[in-house]
């Protein structure tokens, strides 16, 4: 779910807008890996611009010639809404023109908080459909792509996003998504590779004292993906410079135990160099 808004060039000799113009000093912008991580200051087809004080989901820019693409994502924070417009007046204003195009209709510059309250219902609309499909069993959870990393919703965490009129409240919704980005941990990813005989295998790969997120059970996450099968998973553990064990998955979360949440899907491990030891003394496995 998103609003797609798109600023076409005035005229044919217009100037080119830049990712740099739209940022300006203010803003930042980045690039997301095969697995929804923020490379930061990196361009691309699709570009993530964000305000680094409030770390949501932002938006998406892309460029078609000389026109500009912008794209919110649903449900956001009222901060994400709020800077998506200004930042389409930006562009408006960069481009020299005084209307944009929003989901396909026209519309002029002037007063934009009657868009910002529509998304904003919009948002809070989809966190109730996210509820009531939890409730009907139809999932457990839900991913949101937020801009530092994906974060896996559910229902508890949704309870947390009311307030106390029991509705939700897309500040409290910020306020879980800034929390999870603000802590300081390292978002693990797998690496895939293919075995001689064409069976694939991924890697988790943690380093010492590195507190981790990593899958309670390992999955792909990357889009175009589903359809390929991982037979085994393992946990390449980083003790120091040129000493990797690798260890299966499963004997990994085995010994990791219970551990802090991160979210729905992931908890946090952070294992010393003795643990690392021990694990790899009881569970080495040759990849």
């Amino acid at each position: 779910m998103a609003v797609d808004v798109i600023v076409k060039q005035k005229g044919i000799f217009g100037k080119n807008i830049t990712i740099e113009d739209i940022v300006g000093d203010d803003l930042s912008y980045g690039i997301m890996d095969e697995n929804y991580r923020l490379k930061q200051g990196e361009q691309g087809e699709y570009m993530v611009v964000y305000d680094s004080r409030h770390l949501g989901r932002g938006m998406e820019v892309s460029f078609e010639k000389k026109d500009v693409n912008l794209r919110l994502p649903l449900p956001n924070s009222e901060e994400d809404i709020r800077l998506f417009y200004q930042t389409v007046e930006r562009v408006c204003r960069g481009q020299g023109v005084h209307s944009f195009y929003r989901d396909g209709e026209k519309i002029g510059l002037g007063d934009f908080e009657n868009l910002i309250q529509l998304d904003m219902d919009a948002s809070t609309g989809a966190l109730e459909s996210m509820e009531r499909g939890m409730k009907k069993g139809e999932y457990s959870n839900m991913i949101v792509f937020a801009i530092q990393n994906p974060i896996y919703v559910e229902m508890k965490d949704l309870e947390q996003m009311k307030g106390a009129d029991n509705c939700y409240d897309l500040k409290k919704f910020g306020e879980f998504l800034e929390w999870h980005q603000r802590m300081k941990v390292y978002y693990a990813a797998p690496l895939l590779y293919q075995k001689k005989d064409g069976t694939v295998f991924g890697v988790y790969a943690i380093s010492v004292d590195v507190p981790s997120v990593v899958p309670s059970i390992p999955k792909l996450l990357a889009v175009g993906d589903n359809e390929l099968k991982v037979e085994e998973w393992y946990v390449a553990l980083v003790i120091a410079q040129g000493n990797v064990k690798s260890v299966k998955y499963q004997d990994f979360i085995e010994f990791a135990g219970e551990r802090e949440r991160y979210d729905a899907e992931n908890i946090i491990v952070t294992l010393s160099s003795e643990e690392m030891k021990e694990l790899a003394d009881k569970f080495e496995v040759e990849i």
